[in-house]
């Protein structure tokens, strides 16, 4: 369900002479929960979301050409030349956003990530927000840059925990 941990630590013995904490830190990584459009709105909009069920859906992630596959006895060599075998949910969305690359902005906080993200700016650049951003209540935006942001339907902020509050209410308010 949506409101749980999950913690897994395994310790294996060689010979009850020595025993070795085995921590896999991708599975760690990766067992994360999706927030839907929706709950991210009510987020947003300070709406009242407690003891409200969530829509959670687990992106089947894994690394280059690691993804599950799922067969029966006889079918190994049918079930790997199978288009379903190479497409998952996560694969799928990559393809989406390629696709249709108009939708999407990516931003980074320092100019360095910026220029290592395909396509990637600065967030000062991308909502105009100034160098000295404690003094700053709204981003002077152009009309063109303001139907822009709008139409964006997917927002990937590289690094979002680092930037300062200040920049994401800067955001929040546009």
């Amino acid at each position: 369900g949506y409101d749980c941990a999950r913690i897994g630590v395994q310790v294996n013995s060689n010979n009850n002479v020595e025993k070795v904490v085995d921590y896999d830190e991708i599975k760690q990584y990766l067992n994360c929960r999706y927030i839907s459009s929706q709950e991210a709105a009510w987020h947003l909009q300070n709406f009242p979301i407690h003891c409200q069920s969530r829509y959670v859906v687990m992106l089947s992630i894994h690394l280059k050409d690691g993804q599950s596959i799922f067969f029966e006895e006889n079918q190994a060599k049918t079930a790997l030349r199978q288009e379903s075998a190479v497409c998952t949910t996560l694969t799928a969305y990559f393809d989406l956003n390629v696709s249709d690359s108009s939708a999407q902005l990516i931003v980074a906080w320092t100019g360095i990530a910026a220029t290592l993200l395909p396509g990637g700016i600065t967030c000062h650049s991308a909502f105009s927000l100034p160098l000295d951003l404690p003094t700053v209540k709204f981003p002077r935006l152009t009309q063109a840059k303001k139907e822009f942001l709008k139409s964006i339907d997917l927002l990937i902020w590289n690094e979002a925990p680092m930037a300062p509050g200040t920049a994401k209410k800067c955001k929040e308010r546009l």
